[in-house]
């Protein structure tokens, strides 16, 4: 299971923040126009992700994310990365054999207020690992 935001993936909004044009060439650089804002951001990934995810692959490991972003977003912007490494067809291909399932912020669970301050996540909301697990994991 694979984190997004501040992760694997640092957004910039391009009217802000804009990231040095010419910093991490290695990077795949995404696009996302919020729909009801009209907001664009930038998302740049860690390099060299393809890599890391074919090793995983030719292991068996099955690949999940999870972020607490818009769903929307998550939905437009990670297929967009990995159909950039491998193509729609094999994209989708991989896609059928369960990999790469995307857990929004409607997957998470209240949180344990009283619990330890260092787990809690997007305010008392915490990823629910418990969506993520398949039997025999």
């Amino acid at each position: 299971m694979f984190d997004v935001d501040e992760t694997i993936c640092k957004a910039f909004e391009k009217l802000e923040r804009r990231p040095p044009k010419r910093s991490w060439p290695e990077c795949q650089r995404i696009l996302w126009i919020h729909k009801e804002s009209g907001d664009r951001y930038v998302h740049i990934f860690l390099p060299y992700l393809q890599i890391l995810f074919e090793y995983l692959l030719e292991h068996g490991v099955r690949i999940a994310f999870f972020s607490a972003g818009h769903k929307e977003r998550n939905l437009s912007v990670l297929p967009k990365l990995l159909q950039s490494f491998w193509g729609v067809e094999k994209y989708e291909d991989l896609k059928s054999k369960a990999q790469f399932a995307i857990y929004c912020k409607d997957d998470m669970r209240w949180g344990n207020r009283q619990g330890n301050q260092a787990m809690r996540e997007w305010g008392d909301y915490v990823k629910d690992l418990r969506k993520i697990i398949r039997d025999g994991e």
